[in-house]
């Protein structure tokens, strides 16, 4: 249980740094000799390792007491092996489309510019997005498959609540910037209700869950983050249009 708890804190908190890396300057300055991003190469290398490997440790440290049929067992690996393909790719089209936008002064192709428009946004977005919360519906799945012998203390249990919620903040964020809240925010909410009624169906239950404690908080202040920036703002401004010149 420690070690789980450990890697949910830890991913929680991760979430706020490329908030603040994209304040930076020095992340909008090029390498030297190629037209890439401090901050884009440092999304290259840790963005997919971070956000696929987190699940992976999550996939073999949860408690093994008594669990699933081999069958279940075999759609956890598929669902997992899904989700992260459909996270890591469509990652990767962001970021290359992103990149290629923002080393283009002047787009004159219009063909273009809807080409990278599409694989940046639409596509791109829905698929890593969508690839990210499929993940933590199957490692919250994957643990309710699973009784663990151990409880959770009431310490243990709170930092999964503050950490869930940075999480759901930055994430919350995330979407806005990716303009994906028109799908994600009902998903999210989909998600959210499932995972509450499962978190809440029992306290003993509730106190061996760390990942449905993590991802209930985080799915909730995501919710109530994107309210709250719909009710600041008037619409879902892009937080690089308020905060960046």
């Amino acid at each position: 249980m420690t070690n789980i708890v450990a890697i949910l804190s830890a991913y929680g908190l991760v979430g706020i740094l490329p908030i603040i890396f994209v304040l930076q300057p020095f992340f909008t300055v090029d390498l030297p000799g190629v037209p890439i991003k401090y901050g884009d190469a440092l999304d290259l290398l840790l963005t997919p390792w971070i956000g696929v490997g987190v699940f992976a440790l999550l996939y073999v440290s949860i408690p093994k007491i008594s669990g699933p049929s081999g069958g279940h067992r075999n759609l956890y690996r598929f669902l997992f092996w899904t989700f992260s393909v459909l996270y890591v790719e469509g990652h990767g089209m962001h970021l290359a489309a992103n990149s290629i936008g923002n080393s283009i002064v002047e787009i004159s192709d219009s063909r273009l510019e809807r080409a990278i428009f599409l694989f940046d946004e639409p596509i791109g977005h829905l698929l890593w997005f969508g690839g990210a919360i499929g993940l933590a519906l199957v490692a919250v799945a994957y643990q309710i498959s699973y009784t663990a012998q151990t409880d959770l203390t009431r310490r243990q249990i709170w930092l999964l609540l503050a950490c869930g919620m940075i999480y759901g903040i930055s994430f919350a964020i995330t979407i806005i910037e990716g303009r994906s809240v028109f799908w994600a925010a009902p998903v999210c909410l989909g998600a959210l209700v499932v995972l509450a009624y499962r978190w809440a169906r029992g306290q003993k239950e509730m106190s061996r869950r760390p990942t449905s404690t993590f991802f209930v908080s985080g799915f909730a202040l995501l919710l109530v983050t994107l309210g709250v920036w719909y009710w600041k703002f008037g619409s879902f401004v892009e937080p690089s249009a308020i905060f960046l010149p």
